[in-house]
């Protein structure tokens, strides 16, 4: 009986087209995971001008800085019209953020002249491995 079914199938394994099928749905659903991801993201994020970030910072509203490559992470303290009503700024609802106009050295001054704390951000490995998978891999699928 089990040699019947070798020879309907040539000898292949049956079903070899379902680990195909399993391994586009997985790329699928991590393509659709890391966009709703991006999604979710920048829908909780309002970017302001550096003019603005300036003025918060010399009208005291500013609690914290949190300074990326090219983009700064703004927390405001209760005396800012944007505070959002909590110590813990993972449970914000918005995240504020400007581009950064300045070099380290000044920044790094101005915020210590204004009593700020400041700290440098984690860089985030998932968006370039997205990004590569994305440009090099999938083209050539």
């Amino acid at each position: 009986m089990e040699n019947n079914n070798q020879k309907k199938n040539d000898g292949k394994f049956p079903g070899g087209s379902t680990w195909g099928v399993l391994a586009i749905l997985m790329l699928v659903t991590f393509l659709a995971v890391s966009f709703m991801n991006d999604y979710w993201k920048k829908s909780k994020s309002e970017a302001l001008s550096y003019t603005e970030f300036i003025e918060m910072l010399d009208n005291g509203e500013i609690d914290e800085v949190i300074s990326g490559n090219s983009k700064i992470t703004i927390i405001p303290n209760s005396k800012s019209d944007k505070y959002i009503g909590t110590d813990d700024q993972y449970m914000g609802l918005v995240e504020y953020y400007t581009i950064r106009m300045e070099d380290d050295n000044q920044l790094s001054q101005r915020l210590q002249d204004a009593g700020v704390e400041y700290r440098k951000a984690e860089t985030d490995t998932s968006a370039s491995i997205l990004a590569i998978i994305l440009e090099w891999v999938l083209p050539f699928a």
